[in-house]
């Protein structure tokens, strides 16, 4: 049996860099903010130049944003974040879409072994 949640659907978007031509980036702004609570994690960007993209008017602006700001090698000790992000929003679902971030979230749940992802390729 299937029963009503009470609340909106947590879900974590996680890509390598947002950007106006990242279609999935694109399709989750536009996802229904009744239903959903939407989180976007960049491992390449900060907050600020995430949100330079959700600003445009065309994009709806209800979804929180989780910048990384991996910048080099040196800076991968921000991946760590990763596990602080994912306590502080207890995400219901994690979708990630590029194959460096497919793999590091992967390799983060798995080791907390929480919840299932979904990954997008691109063919």
């Amino acid at each position: 049996m299937i029963s009503k949640r009470d609340h909106k659907i947590k879900v974590l978007a996680i890509f390598n860099k947002c950007t106006e031509t990242t279609i999935p980036f694109e399709n989750f702004i536009n996802v229904n903010p009744d239903k959903f609570e939407k989180h976007i994690l960049s491992f390449y960007q900060s907050n600020n130049e995430i949100g330079s993209f959700i600003s445009n008017p065309k994009l709806k602006k209800d979804a929180t944003l989780h910048g990384l700001n991996i910048k080099g090698l040196l800076s991968l000790i921000n991946v760590f974040k990763l596990f602080i992000i994912f306590f502080k929003v207890k995400p219901d679902m994690v979708h990630v879409h590029h194959n460096f971030s497919g793999l590091v979230t992967s390799i983060t749940f798995f080791v907390l072994q929480e919840l299932q992802i979904i990954k997008s390729d691109r063919t």
